[in-house]
């Protein structure tokens, strides 16, 4: 395969992103102006990663929790590091292997089953809904049948899963795990499961980065190679 041009991770944009669950956007009064149509929460510059970061202070001391403060270095390099691995997910599905989360998805619907993979994709969009679907322009189902710019959006969600199951093993990010945790989605449907035949099935398709990993194994390695490298 051709070597991936990382000099072109500069153009990973300013604002960063990273999942916010439904019910923690509620908890800690977060605008719905904060987010991206995909849902995700947008930390568009120095200044709003310092407000989110004393007003979720702010409310974990309210609960007895002054162990648990964070900081704004922490809301910014846990949110770089989903727009990198969301950059490297595009570059390699666009540049590298066109169509590979189509075919990702028609070997989970065959290995997982229909319902199961719908269950999962749901409740996904359940816990953390793109913007129309938390403001109640659509539900989840018209959400999940439908596309944005071109492309399907359940194809966005098995991205979307990849990342918050790297989240939320990433052990640097441990005191934002609050705000995207998988324990849910966990525990309701077969997400563990669908993201171990994702991983399963990515083996077979094309190699990428300079080890010339699979495609989730790369985007894990840099997490168990220095797993507190966003510690601050």
């Amino acid at each position: 395969m051709g070597s991936f041009p990382f000099h072109k991770l500069h153009a990973v944009k300013a604002g960063y992103e990273f999942h916010v669950a439904k019910n923690l956007r509620l908890k800690y009064q977060l605008d719905k102006s904060l987010f991206s149509i995909n849902g995700d929460l947008i930390v568009a510059n120095f200044r709003l990663a310092r407000e989110l970061t004393s007003k979720i202070n702010e409310k974990r001391k309210s609960e007895g929790k002054s162990d648990q403060q964070i900081t704004a270095g922490l809301i910014n390099a846990v949110g770089l590091m989903h727009e990198i691995f969301h950059f490297l997910i595009r570059w390699y599905e666009e540049k590298e292997n066109p169509g590979v989360l189509k075919r990702t998805l028609n070997s989970l619907y065959q290995h997982v089953g229909e319902k199961e993979l719908n269950q999962v994709l749901l409740e996904y969009v359940e816990q953390f809904p793109p913007l129309d679907v938390y403001v109640g322009k659509i539900t989840t189902e018209d959400y999940l049948s439908s596309s944005t710019n071109g492309k399907p959006n359940a194809e966005i969600v098995l991205e979307e899963l990849i990342l918050l199951q790297l989240e939320n093993i990433n052990p640097a990010g441990k005191l934002l795990e609050e705000l995207y945790s998988d324990k849910i989605i966990s525990e309701k449907t077969k997400y563990i499961e669908l993201i171990d035949e994702a991983e399963n099935y990515l083996t077979t398709e094309k190699t990428f980065g300079p080890e010339n990993l699979p495609l989730i194994q790369f985007l894990r390695k840099p997490i168990i190679s220095n797993p507190h490298f966003v510690r601050m």
